[in-house]
């Protein structure tokens, strides 16, 4: 037999029996034990950060006084410069039409 038929059928053996068709070294070998192993897909997909409790949290530290979130500083200053000049739309029930029926 020809060296090239036994290295087929080797080759074949191999993949039949799950085997590697050639020598690896220790640091590949890492590399094909992570592939045999289970992809993680599904747990990674079904996880979801807990985004809304993380807000919570952080308006709570917000309020205390620990912590300081910009944007929404910025939001409320802009806010209070509108209530200021009167640009605000005034409560339920303290409008103009209310106001001509008293």
């Amino acid at each position: 037999m020809s060296s090239g038929h036994v290295r087929n059928i080797s080759r074949l053996r191999a993949k039949i029996f799950g085997r590697l068709p050639f020598k690896t070294d220790p640091k590949s070998y890492k590399v094909v034990k992570a592939f045999r192993q289970q992809p993680k897909g599904p747990q990674i997909v079904e996880y979801t950060q807990p985004i809304q409790r993380f807000n919570s949290l952080l308006l709570r530290l917000r309020h205390m006084g620990l912590y300081t979130d910009e944007h929404l500083d910025f939001i409320d200053e802009n806010e209070q410069k509108r209530r200021l000049k009167g640009k605000v739309p005034p409560k339920k029930g303290q409008g103009r039409r209310s106001a001509k029926k008293k």
